[in-house]
């Protein structure tokens, strides 16, 4: 009974990772469904064997408790909401924040043995993605015979000829590059990033003896990473990535012995990155061009998307001043944004935006205690589990990094990225944690 208890967990498992990034929010529920009812029913059959004591009450406070809270004070909203119905929907679907912290309550070692192969399902799911995506650009630059209704503005580019077929190139840039899927760009470059990570610090450079055919696929997989952030050019990513990665990868060629062959790769991925950057005209217009006019142009013409950001931080700061310390709650914080905005945008802006930053999204609702208690999960475990935290501290940053530009909490893509990663490296820092901490 418990092994095939154990397979259908695993399964599941791995497909909610290869399953993350390309299918539709329905096959990913179902799937974290199964995983939730299988770890029920193992809890249920060995609880007995589960040791308990101070640690696990201890990581029950640290790691599931805030997000308990967090749900409760979502759920106090209900009673000053005029759509109980609505506010019902949107508390069940913050509630299940809890699905993957409870997991690892009930089953904290099931990743004993399969982290490698729960990430490298990710990786795989990416990668899948990536491939889709270019093969769709290829065929609609080829074959579309009608002009792309361009949402990426590459308006007066000298470099681009006057036909419509110039517009074409559009579709291998940012949101027409991911038209076959329903994924923000925003999102999947955080996906990308984390994959990239992964083969890098865990795959590459720790393994032991891989062979030159290892080695070259996953530089090959690292390269067409790479060219797809480039592509999508995302500001909050792709910037910090360079700058973060750049210098973590600095610091594992001084002090791993990299076969010649991951130097060479790595040497042309870097070329090939910066030739991308600085010739692309959308990726300079997106990462240099637009910047640049956000801070000459502050208070002038029609705001860009960095402009709009800085516009709706501006009112996030103006609304949390006036309560800072326990907020306002979700709906009326969101109503005094929506007001401030009203007034800064032009009037064609009637869209309602949240915070697009997760520390003044949760201050704003919770004020400055509500934002401490979403942080203490996240930061925790690098103080509690002093080893074996290498992975985690890639993904800590990449979460911490997002969170300044999206409220990633607020959308799907977001907290499944989050709570389903943040329950598998948790699991693997318990079990190496224990077994390191284990007397000889």
């Amino acid at each position: 009974m418990i092994p095939k208890i154990q397979k259908i967990q695993l399964i599941s498992c791995l497909l909610i990772a290869v399953s993350l990034p390309a299918l539709p929010f329905i096959y990913i529920n179902i799937f974290s469904a199964i995983f939730l009812l299988t770890t029920v029913l193992k809890y249920i059959i060995t609880r007995n064997d589960i040791k308990k004591g101070k640690d696990t009450v201890l990581e029950f406070i640290l790691f599931i408790c805030p997000f308990i809270l967090i749900v409760g004070l979502y759920g106090l909203d209900i009673l000053d909401s005029y759509e109980i119905v609505e506010s019902l929907k949107k508390l069940e679907k913050k509630a299940a924040f809890l699905i993957f912290p409870l997991i690892y309550l009930l089953d904290p070692l099931f990743i004993k043995n399969n982290v490698k192969s729960v990430t490298k399902a990710f990786c795989v799911g990416v990668m899948f993605v990536n491939l889709v995506c270019y093969v769709n650009a290829f065929y609609r630059f080829i074959f579309d015979t009608q002009t792309l209704q361009s949402s990426s503005n590459w308006d007066n580019i000298s470099v681009l000829s006057a036909t419509d077929n110039a517009f074409k190139y559009d579709y291998f840039f940012y949101q027409e590059f991911l038209s076959p899927f329903a994924i923000p760009p925003f999102y999947f470059s955080l996906y990308v990033s984390f994959s990239i990570s992964i083969l890098f610090f865990i795959y590459l450079f720790r393994a032991k003896r891989a062979s030159n055919k290892k080695i070259i696929l996953i530089v090959a997989y690292i390269l067409i990473s790479v060219l797809v952030l480039v592509q999508l050019s995302v500001r909050g990513v792709i910037i910090p990535f360079i700058i973060l990665g750049g210098g973590v990868l600095v610091w594992n060629l001084l002090r791993s012995k990299v076969p010649k062959i991951t130097i060479i790769g790595i040497s042309l991925f870097a070329v090939i990155l910066l030739v991308l950057i600085f010739q692309a005209p959308l990726v300079k217009k997106r990462l240099f061009k637009d910047l640049q006019d956000s801070i000459s142009n502050y208070h002038e013409a029609r705001p860009n998307s960095i402009k709009l950001r800085l516009i709706i931080y501006e009112c996030a700061v103006n609304v949390l001043k006036q309560s800072p310390l326990i907020g306002y709650g979700q709906r009326e914080s969101n109503e005094l944004l929506w007001q401030c905005s009203q007034e800064k945008l032009p009037k064609e802006y009637t869209h309602k935006y949240n915070a697009h930053n997760q520390y003044l999204q949760f201050s704003i609702q919770f004020g400055l205690l509500g934002l401490i208690i979403i942080l203490t999960p996240i930061v925790s475990p690098i103080l509690y589990f002093r080893r074996c935290r290498s992975l985690y501290i890639i993904f800590f940053s990449l979460v911490l990094i997002g969170f300044m530009s999206e409220s990633m909490l607020s959308r799907f893509h977001g907290f499944m990225f989050f709570f389903f990663f943040y329950t598998i490296l948790l699991s693997q820092m318990k079990v190496n944690h224990a077994s390191m901490s284990r007397p000889n």
